[in-house]
């Protein structure tokens, strides 16, 4: 789940000094993200987590500007509820759709998710900039990503004071000091993806498991 934050993350920066170390980034602010999300036309990745459904997955290309590198993913999340990334290097423009997939493309997106590669299409579109903690003395990793933006077919949201921060575990354990820091700080925590979330904002779609994790962000940018 991620927790999400408006003016307190220096504040959590702050607390989490000594034990955890920021990766360095270009700009102070974080590295430069762009993300292009692929669906099918109706949306059968989103309705699949809307539901429930198991197996499902997710298809993106992710540029991280700061090292001029792109990777073509698949995250998909199976019976036993795990969630596995695979990734392979993006040869084409980062933001180049659907269109742009070859033959290798294609055979990795069909050996790893259950849709067919040739009924996806660009869904949505995702800038955000991001700092990276990874723990000292832990097997954790922390994202906080700022400046996020979200683009689908003209329209835009953008959720400038809206800071999302994730406590990335190969195993659950809500005893470090990274969930001490957030929870002293009272940062909220919502279960939603940056994907749902701005399908949720932008598209016509039924959102009911996730109008908790929305109003909490109307809430939060109030």
């Amino acid at each position: 789940a991620e927790r999400m934050a408006i003016a307190s993350v220096e504040n959590v920066l702050a607390g989490l000094t000594g034990a955890y170390a920021r990766v360095p980034t270009a700009l102070p602010d974080g590295a430069a993200y762009d993300t292009t999300y692929f669906d099918t036309a109706d949306r059968q990745f989103f309705h699949d987590h809307r539901r429930g459904r198991l197996p499902r997955c997710k298809v993106r290309v992710r540029a991280d500007r700061d090292r001029g590198v792109a990777f073509l993913e698949v995250k998909s999340k199976g019976a036993n509820e795990r969630t596995r990334k695979s990734r392979v290097p993006w040869r084409h423009a980062p933001e180049a759709g659907p269109g742009a997939l070859d033959g290798d493309d294609a055979v990795f997106i069909d050996a790893h998710c259950r849709a067919d590669s040739r009924s996806l299409r660009t869904a949505l579109q995702v800038t955000f900039a991001r700092t990276t903690l990874v723990g000292l003395d832990t097997q954790e990793r922390i994202t906080i990503d700022r400046s996020i933006r979200f683009t689908l077919e003209g329209r835009t949201a953008s959720l400038d004071s809206l800071v999302i921060v994730e406590v990335k575990q190969p195993r659950l354990l809500n005893t470090t000091c990274a969930f001490r820091t957030l929870r002293q700080a009272g940062v909220p925590e919502a279960g939603i993806s940056k994907y749902i979330l701005g399908t949720a904002l932008l598209a016509p779609v039924r959102t009911g498991p996730f109008k908790p994790a929305l109003r909490l962000v109307e809430r939060l940018l109030a």
